[in-house]
Order: structure tokens, then C-alpha cells, then sequence
């Protein structure tokens, strides 16, 4: 990542999805003990996702939100054996309570 990306790369300190608002951290970033080179997780007891910023800025956007999508199945209780009409129904409106809760998540996700 170059120094203009590190610059524009401040992750959101904390997300609100439902009622459990989640520490977001890149440090220390742990998600790869099993050697899967993930480049995200979520951790839902501890209530933190975890994003590695060491890749490039889009990355780093699509992982967060991929993150926040893991965090609106489990928080909204989504079963995708329902159908797609019925999972994405509640995922957009989880996906649109999590954007308007965190606007800095918001301008995070969307700046050039």
C-alpha cells in the first residue's frame, strides 16, 4: 500500500450492527493461525472485526463491508436455506440500518 493510501485508509474505530457495535481493529491481526490467509474476520463474542490493511484500499473497503455482511447474518438471524428473496429482503435492510448507524462507515465504504 503507498503512503496516499495509508493516509485515506482509516478504518471506521467502531460499526453498529443491530444493537452490538463492534470494535474495528487491524492490529494485532490474528485471523490467520490456520494459515488461510484471510484478509478479514469477524468475531462475534469478542465484538470485533478484524481487517488487514496491509492490502490495497479497495480490498481493504470490500473486506470490511464483506465483514459487515457476516455480522448482519448472524446479528439479524438470516437463514440462506430460505430462499434468495428471503434472505435478501432482511440483508438490505440490515446492510441499509448498518449505513445509516455509522456514517463513517458509510463515507469510509464510498470515498475514491
Amino acid at each position: 500500500m503507498t503512503k496516499q493510501q495509508q493516509q485515506q485508509c482509516k478504518l471506521p474505530k467502531s460499526v453498529k450492527i443491530g444493537s452490538i457495535v463492534f470494535t474495528v481493529t487491524n492490529d494485532p491481526f490474528k485471523v490467520d493461525e490456520r494459515g488461510t490467509k484471510d484478509w478479514g474476520c469477524i468475531l462475534y463474542r469478542e465484538s470485533l472485526i478484524y481487517v488487514d490493511t496491509s492490502l490495497t484500499l479497495d480490498v481493504i473497503k470490500e473486506t470490511l463491508l464483506h465483514e459487515v455482511m457476516h455480522g448482519v447474518f448472524c446479528v439479524f438471524n438470516i437463514d440462506s436455506e430460505q430462499g434468495e428473496e428471503k434472505v435478501i429482503g432482511p440483508l438490505s435492510s440490515g446492510l441499509m440500518a448498518v449505513f445509516v448507524d455509522n456514517p463513517v462507515l458509510t463515507a469510509f465504504l464510498t470515498s475514491s
